[in-house]
């Protein structure tokens, strides 16, 4: 009798464990303001989150009882932001020797790879480090996602887009073998640089790196001939082309600019093209391409007008320019505010032109900072439309990433909560939402508990 009690107990105890399985955590923010796009809010609304995807937004969505709820009073949500360029966020490794490689004074190319040696095919997959304080610190930011380039070299390993939950690999990863960062104009390629260390060496190390991706990839489904070396990164870089992965070039001024969008061609491979601080110059060149602007304007100069007694503030009239400007800083000084001016009014020239960007918040000293100098593009013509399009919706059209970018039912649960509006001077970011879960950097304990469901069905 004593052993039947004991045998039944064991199959109610079988029974259970078999029902005892991960719960999806259901989450929600209520009755808060909800830009469903750059072009659509919901002045009063909730949004429904479970299992990491978003399934229902609107004035009159329905939480179902035990979900973890949010108070949204104050507050806008907006898609998730995304930091569409970066080069933070991942480790580094020493590794061997992985070619042979003559003398140097042989050729041009094989000193191109002595100087500036390339990866071995590693990208940002398996060099990302979620215990990277970047992470943190664009979460804390209201960034939710971020392509993440590696580099120190001109042609890098594929970039990744991942989430900024500082979770690990496997689980932050949204997007691998998103582009190929060539970092044409990097340091020491201008300037005094040595070639083959300068652009011009970096252009030819470049197309030569795609001619041996190209022939050790024919090479390689040869019936005959020697067997070709078995470069890692060659044949990584030969991959990437024929899967039609972008390469990442970045170029501020127009002159590399120009370069750049010329060489893009030349190569027939699609560009991504980063920073573009002087598209303003000549925006027609940019038609077609894909860009993804830096918001890196440095520090304003110090105006050069003048606060009369008791009255607004006259602009500087233009001081003639003297016969060696050394002798008068002035116009050096206006020439530089006008500089300035044209940095910040490069985004607004490019929106009307009708030329979509995403955003890079590379080269900014903080989240901070990036997004006052967003304010300060939007003072200086930028609709809020296209300033919010570049965070979210260029942004993830750019990087070919689905489901993100609009809050709609089904996409990714990437959102970004903000406290009153992004374009409010003393506003600032809440917290995010990542895959559904609630990241607030005010709080020490981050996330959802996971849930357990004793039902059976």
């Amino acid at each position: 009798m004593k052993s039947l009690a004991i045998l039944g107990l064991a199959l109610v105890s079988l029974s259970q464990a078999q029902s005892l399985r991960p719960s999806l955590t259901t989450t929600a923010i209520v009755g808060a303001r909800i830009q469903v796009s750059p072009t659509q809010v919901i002045e009063k609304g909730s949004v429904l989150m479970r299992g990491g995807r978003i399934i229902a937004v609107g004035e009159s969505v329905v939480v179902p009882p035990g979900a973890i709820v949010t108070d949204g009073k104050g507050l806008t949500v907006y898609a998730g932001f995304i930091d569409a360029f970066t080069t933070k966020g991942l480790g580094s490794v020493k590794l061997p020797r992985h070619t042979d490689v003559p003398s140097i004074s042989e050729d041009v190319v094989t000193q191109m790879r002595v100087a500036y040696p390339e990866q071995t095919g590693l990208g940002a997959a398996q060099l990302y480090d979620p215990d990277n304080d970047q992470w943190k610190n664009l979460r804390a930011g209201g960034f939710t996602a971020a392509l993440v380039a590696p580099s120190g070299s001109f042609i890098n390993g594929p970039a990744a887009v991942f989430n900024t939950s500082g979770k690990a690999g496997a689980s932050a990863l949204l997007q691998d073998r998103t582009a190929l960062f060539a970092d044409i104009f990097g340091p020491g390629s201008r300037y005094g640089g040595e070639y083959p260390g300068t652009a011009l060496g970096r252009y030819a190390g470049l197309r030569q790196a795609l001619l041996d991706s190209n022939w050790m990839a024919e090479a390689s489904q040869a019936d005959s001939g020697e067997r070709p070396a078995q470069d890692p990164f060659i044949g990584s870089l030969a991959n990437s082309i024929s899967q039609g992965m972008p390469l990442v070039f970045s170029a501020g001024d127009i002159s590399n600019i120009q370069h750049t969008i010329r060489l893009a061609k030349e190569l027939g491979a699609p560009a991504l093209l980063v920073d573009a601080g002087q598209g303003y110059k000549n925006p027609g060149i940019l038609k077609g391409a894909s860009v993804i602007l830096k918001l890196a304007f440095g520090k304003e100069p110090i105006p050069t007008a003048v606060q009369p007694p008791g009255g607004a503030a006259k602009p500087a009239e233009a001081a003639p320019v003297p016969e060696n400007p050394d002798e008068d800083p002035l116009p050096i000084k206006q020439d530089a505010e006008r500089n300035f001016v044209d940095l910040v009014r490069n985004p607004s020239v490019l929106a009307k032109q009708g030329i979509p960007f995403a955003f890079s918040a590379d080269g900014v000293p903080g989240t901070d900072e990036f997004f006052k100098n967003l304010r300060r593009a939007v003072k200086e013509g930028l609709s809020q439309e296209d300033a919010i399009a570049g965070l979210t919706t260029n942004a993830a059209s750019l990087l070919k990433l689905k489901g993100l970018g609009r809050i709609e039912a089904g996409a990714i649960a990437n959102l970004t909560v903000w406290n009153g509006s992004l374009f409010d001077d003393k506003s600032s970011a809440a917290f995010v939402y990542i895959d559904g879960i609630k990241l607030d950097p005010k709080k020490k304990r981050l996330g959802a508990p996971l849930q357990f469901d004793f039902d059976e069905e």
